[in-house]
């Protein structure tokens, strides 16, 4: 979880961040788009308390901020903005940060999902094309996940990384084209049919043949030397049914099993290598802590 704090203030720069602000770029940069698409002129301060999670790492926390921020802001000015709609907008104005730059960002691709996973309730969330959450899903209480990641990883900075990924767009292209209508038959008539009854089986049969059988893994390997090999060393997570769900976050290099066996989950990512975080999905999209009148 990351809290923010909005407030309005009467003087200073149209958004102002405090000096205790995590990641201030991507505060202003939400509170300015939020600004603008309202239309108000009001002068806003922002505070964002972010977890200790490294970036660069798949875990979506750029984005994860900025949706955290326009949600408050949204807030603050009586939620005129249905959360379909934010997503859509936030999706389409990403932006992640640049190293050594602190008043910039590079405009970078974004599906939508951290935005989605917290405007929206429903720990499983279906993204369709042009950023619309379609579907979605609570998970029980006495799942949890697990995310392995390197304790050494190859960290790219975001203009170096979108840079790369760019040189191998025809790839992840070939994939999709190859396999995304197997993929949309087993979700919309087996995986999805299957979850609502509570078996997530055959979700996470789909989501692993995707990463480690079609060529997902490989296309995501030009970022991460390692990722390949340590797919091979992972994958018996899922095949020996220690997990209902092992996938890869976003383009890695972190993995994520979905298990009631945390423990044995954890000391098999160890066994490969990765360092581990112990998570709970959540259902019930972003919370208000406060409320106070204007």
């Amino acid at each position: 979880m990351r809290r923010v704090k909005v407030e309005i203030v009467g003087d200073g720069p149209a958004v102002q961040t405090t000096p205790d602000c995590d990641h201030p770029v991507l505060a202003r940069h939400a509170a300015l788009l939020m600004r603008t698409a309202l239309g108000t002129r009001e002068r806003l301060r922002v505070r964002v308390s972010t977890p200790d999670l490294p970036a660069h790492l798949g875990l979506g926390s750029s984005s994860g901020q900025i949706a955290a921020v326009a949600a408050a802001v949204n807030e603050l000015y009586g939620h005129p903005v249905p959360a379909r709609r934010l997503v859509k907008f936030l999706a389409l104005n990403h932006g992640e940060e640049i190293d050594n730059d602190d008043a910039h960002l590079l405009p970078v691709q974004c599906l939508g999902g951290s935005a989605t996973a917290g405007l929206i309730p429903g720990a499983v969330q279906v993204i369709a094309g042009a950023q619309v959450p379609l579907l979605q899903a609570a998970l029980p209480e006495d799942l949890r996940i697990v995310l392995g990641m390197p304790h050494d990883p190859v960290i790219w900075d975001a203009r170096d990384s979108l840079a790369a990924e760019a040189r191998h767009f025809d790839a992840f292209t070939t994939t999709g084209r190859t396999y995304g209508p197997e993929i949309a038959y087993r979700l919309l008539h087996d995986a999805w049919p299957a979850l609502l009854d509570g078996d997530l089986r055959p979700l996470g049969s789909l989501l692993f043949d995707y990463r480690f059988r079609m060529g997902s893994l490989a296309n995501c390997a030009f970022s991460h030397p390692d990722l390949l090999t340590t797919g091979e060393k992972v994958e018996h997570i899922f095949t020996e049914q220690l997990a209902e769900v092992l996938t890869l976050s976003s383009v890695g290099p972190t993995f994520a099993a979905l298990t009631r066996t945390p423990d044995k989950c954890e000391q098999a990512f160890a066994d490969a290598g990765l360092r581990t975080v112990h998570c709970r999905p959540w259902n019930s999209g972003y919370t208000l802590h406060c409320q106070e009148e204007r």
